[in-house]
């Protein structure tokens, strides 16, 4: 059957997939909308065992991962489809995607990142749901990049179906209603002009995390 993708995924119209995967398809896409990515790499992961071989699949996974901070999986998933797409506009988006990784920190083989003075690398920053509080106590306070931070205004608890109602929610208005960010979302930038909210990916100053050393 044909699915039409949403256009967070900026990549094409529609796309071919088996009936019985087109559930999963829709969850692990508003899993990527909620900033929910380690979700959504498990949903599009039993996509690809649906629909082995399909570039969207391998594209939102890459998208996926890029959005987690993992650079060399990232660049597998988008080398993949620049590869083998069936068409040249997918191709060409994931030879974008692959330039864009550039501002990524690379994973090493040890789990670290092999790139210049990180402010907070991953793995050594607080966590993202951290209060700016328990990240002081670590040496650690918000970004001040421009990224979305715990410091930011405007936080708020919300029921969303499938999340706890704990979960603390970032909206930003746009054209026929409202974008949900969660906390997932800090240390991302958010592109906002009233029509529209994108998160454009990890802010090369903190790397994705949202804090940087004291």
């Amino acid at each position: 059957m044909w699915l039409r993708i949403p256009m967070l995924s900026a990549l094409i119209c529609c796309i071919q997939l088996p009936a019985q995967a087109a559930p999963t398809w829709n969850e692990a896409t508003q899993l990527f909308a909620k900033g929910d990515y380690r979700r959504a790499v498990s949903e599009f992961e039993t996509l690809d065992e649906k629909a082995p071989g399909n570039a969207s699949i391998h594209f939102m996974l890459g998208k996926c991962y890029r959005q987690l901070g993992k650079a060399q999986q990232a660049q597998k998933q988008f080398d993949w489809v620049a590869k083998n797409a069936p068409n040249a506009q997918t191709r060409q988006l994931a030879q974008s995607a692959l330039e864009e990784l550039t501002e990524l920190p690379m994973e090493t083989s040890s789990g670290g990142h092999a790139t210049a003075a990180a402010p907070a690398a991953k793995g050594q920053a607080p966590p993202q749901t951290a209060t700016i509080a328990e990240a002081a106590r670590m040496g650690y306070s918000p970004c001040t990049a421009g990224c979305l931070t715990a410091a930011t205004p405007g936080w708020h608890k919300q029921h969303m179906d499938g999340y706890s109602d704990n979960e603390v929610w970032m909206d930003y208005k746009k054209e026929g209603g409202t974008q949900y960010f969660s906390q997932h979302h800090i240390g991302h930038i958010i592109k906002a002009d009233g029509k529209s909210a994108i998160d454009t990916g990890p802010c090369p100053v903190c790397h994705g995390t949202g804090w940087v050393k004291r």
